[in-house]
């Protein structure tokens, strides 16, 4: 069942907006819904009133009872207020036998008088008008409650949107120093591999320079070598000649 159909049986039953207001938070509808509806149920009750039920035609009203039958004492002069008008109806209605069996002469009176007198007087029961239900207009106060209730509504959700984000904002900053603390790490290793390698460069370039003066010794020791061995065997082709 949709709000407007669930106030509109409670104004039926004649609660007031309060409690109406007070019932439907109870069944967990948020205060925007509420304020809604109840703006909603006022305007169609403006635009197209409720209606009060209608009498039944085979039954007359008090009205048209005085109207056929008026009272003994009747002036037609004379108008009663109009608010004794049914406080008079009940009395005649249960009038003594005697006065029921007064002459018609007494009832004999013209029928425009009372025309007269009812046209004069204003009548306590008008058919044609409508009886709308009485608007409760929404007070200040309670609007003023509910626009504080919805506005601690949205407040609330955006606490919450901001601490999803405040979250978020905590979460990217500890993975970009985690980036950063591996980031350096890795530099320091780039770093010491770096000193590494030109350690081993240096460390082969000194073992190169060993390697060249060794063979420039080793080279210097068989030429040493070679020469007398030369002068030897050019010498024994000479006396062989």
């Amino acid at each position: 069942m949709e709000l407007t159909e669930k106030i509109i049986g409670l104004q039926n039953t004649g609660a007031t907006e309060e409690q109406i207001i007070q019932q439907l938070q109870n069944e967990g509808n948020s205060p925007k819904a509420i304020y809604d509806s109840l703006n909603q149920v006022q305007v169609k009750n403006a635009i197209s009133p409720p209606q009060m039920a209608s009498q039944d035609p085979n039954q007359p009203n008090a009205l048209q009872e005085m109207q056929e039958y008026p009272p003994a004492n009747f002036n037609p002069n004379q108008a009663p207020a109009p608010e004794n008008v049914q406080g008079q109806v009940a009395p005649e209605m249960q009038a003594p036998p005697a006065q029921e069996q007064a002459p018609m002469q007494e009832y004999a009176a013209p029928q425009e008088q009372p025309q007269d007198y009812y046209n004069q007087t204003p009548q306590a029961y008008p058919q044609d008008q409508n009886y709308p239900y009485q608007q409760e207009y929404t007070s200040t106060e309670t609007i003023s409650e509910i626009a504080e209730q919805v506005v601690l509504e949205k407040f609330d959700d955006f606490e919450e949107k901001m601490s999803d984000l405040t979250n978020f904002k905590d979460l990217i900053e500890s993975r970009v120093d985690d980036l950063n603390n591996r980031l350096k790490k890795i530099e320091q290793s780039i770093s010491t591999l770096n000193s590494a390698v030109i350690g081993k460069v240096g460390e082969v370039a000194q073992n190169n320079a060993l390697i060249h003066r060794d063979l420039d010794n080793l080279h210097g020791t068989v030429s040493k070598l070679m020469n007398p061995l030369v002068d030897n065997l050019n010498a024994l082709e000479k006396k062989k000649k």
